[in-house]
């Protein structure tokens, strides 16, 4: 005869009792301490690598490397994080909770990403996009192309998109990176009003790069993404044409050489960008003109 029994309060005491390990200023049940910024925190090897696989691989790594396990057994030191931001993934490891704010969700992240922490990564970047802004956007953009965060990547790309026509006069348009610039100008869903409204945007975006500190950008690629059918011969002559940073590319003076001459005879070439923003109205104007004509 066999009977199975099972105990109704095994979960609840052991996820109690490895919380108390962390609280515990014995630590007479440490066996790994982490320095961090220059604090020290008295931990525990197999709840860190039960929980993070950076440390599963750094303190348990294969039989062939036992002596990397042992020279990794008395302190580890981990650059690159802040010990509050480090403090807060150690409480989300250990009791499952954490508590997020402005000023440490970022070093949250970091710390989350370099141990591989999949659910506290997420935690964090849905923190950050819910508190999107147009002043934090670049910054959040920035951490989310690095960690390959693709959905608040979109969510920051996406709020910009919608507040382009207000970014110019913004303090944080400098602080966008060329691929940021680039994939909002190849949107087609950009809102503005003019595709003027987008060339004066580039333009001092591309000023602001180089008198902050000699970055080298690559116009060219930016201006093929400008709707040259929106914008007038005038404003190619008189503005593009006498840009300081777009006339040191000789590849920019020979497409808005080419621009003109099809705003004057119609004649199209290879990379010019044809199709209107539906923010700019263009479109309905020529539809409206061509019926217009029919009738």
């Amino acid at each position: 005869m066999s009977l199975k029994i099972k105990s109704t309060t095994h979960s609840e005491e052991l996820l109690t009792g490895v919380a108390k390990l962390l609280s515990d200023t014995t630590h007479k049940h440490s066996d790994i301490q982490l320095r961090v910024g220059g604090k020290i925190f008295h931990c525990h090897k197999l709840i860190l690598a039960i929980k993070s696989p950076y440390f599963d691989q750094k303190l348990f790594p294969s039989s062939s490397s036992y002596s990397a396990a042992a020279a990794a057994s008395e302190e580890i030191v981990l650059n690159d994080v802040s010990a509050d931001g480090f403090d807060k993934v150690l409480q989300f490891m250990y009791t499952g909770e954490t508590e997020m704010s402005d000023e440490n969700v970022e070093h949250i992240l970091r710390a989350a990403d370099l141990m591989k922490l999949t659910e506290l990564t997420t935690f964090c970047a849905d923190y950050l996009t819910d508190n999107l802004s147009v002043d934090t956007c670049p910054r959040y953009w920035k951490i989310a192309q690095q960690m390959n965060l693709a959905t608040l990547a979109l969510a920051c790309k996406r709020l910009y998109v919608k507040e382009f026509g207000n970014i110019r006069s913004s303090s944080v348009l400098g602080s966008l990176s060329e691929k940021m610039m680039r994939e909002l100008l190849e949107d087609d869903d950009l809102v503005v009003e003019s595709e003027v409204d987008v060339c004066e945007t580039l333009m001092k975006w591309l000023n602001s790069q180089t008198q902050s500190d000699g970055n080298s950008v690559q116009p060219y690629q930016l201006l093929t993404h400008i709707r040259s059918s929106g914008v007038p011969v005038e404003y190619v002559k008189t503005k593009l044409l006498t840009n300081s940073v777009l006339m040191t590319d000789r590849q920019c003076f020979e497409f808005l050489s080419k621009v003109i001459s099809y705003r004057l005879t119609g004649v199209q070439f290879n990379g010019l960008n044809t199709f209107h923003r539906p923010s700019t109205g263009v479109e309905q104007w020529l539809s409206s003109c061509f019926a217009q004509k029919k009738d």
